[in-house]
């Protein structure tokens, strides 16, 4: 099948900046609860095939996503990122649901952790860090987090950041 979700997109060579607003901690952050959406409504339904559930098994394992979960209550400190997210993720998972009205949430579950940009333990090392740091990016840093996110699920205007790609 062809993946319906591409966060496919240049990657900046991040410091090693574990803020939990961080670009890329933001990404994962989307790409983490996008995936749980598709998963919880896998699951309420037939479920993953064995075989794709030790797929998803591995790349949690592998990418740190529990500890990425983990780290998503740290948002609760940072309301208007916490929302910016919250609004990201019913754009994008509205969106596939719109535009592609009877597709399997388990194939959409399974393709988002195939992603390039789901691959975190390689992408972007530094989220997987133990600690959260208090935030030092700026205003700007965090919208364009939000803008490429946006632009790289759906090629078109983002209602959250207004961008168009």
């Amino acid at each position: 099948m062809t993946l319906l979700v591409s966060l496919v997109a240049a990657q900046s060579a991040y410091a090693q900046d574990t803020d939990i607003t961080s670009q890329a901690f933001m990404r994962a952050a989307l790409t983490v609860m996008t995936f749980d959406y598709f998963a919880t409504k896998c699951k309420q339904g037939s479920g993953f095939a064995a075989t794709d559930a030790a797929k998803i098994e591995s790349w949690q394992t592998a990418n740190g996503v529990a500890q990425i979960r983990d780290r998503l209550s740290d948002l609760d400190r940072y309301p208007t990122q916490k929302q910016q997210l919250d609004q990201a993720v019913a754009e994008v998972t509205q969106k596939i649901e719109r535009q592609y009205v009877n597709i399997d949430a388990c194939t959409v579950a399974l393709s988002v952790s195939k992603l390039p940009d789901a691959q975190f333990a390689t992408i972007s090392p530094q989220i997987l860090a133990s600690v959260s740091n208090p935030p030092q990016n700026t205003q700007e840093s965090r919208r364009a987090a939000f803008q490429h996110a946006c632009n790289c699920f759906f090629p078109i205007e983002c209602q959250n950041c207004g961008s168009n790609r």
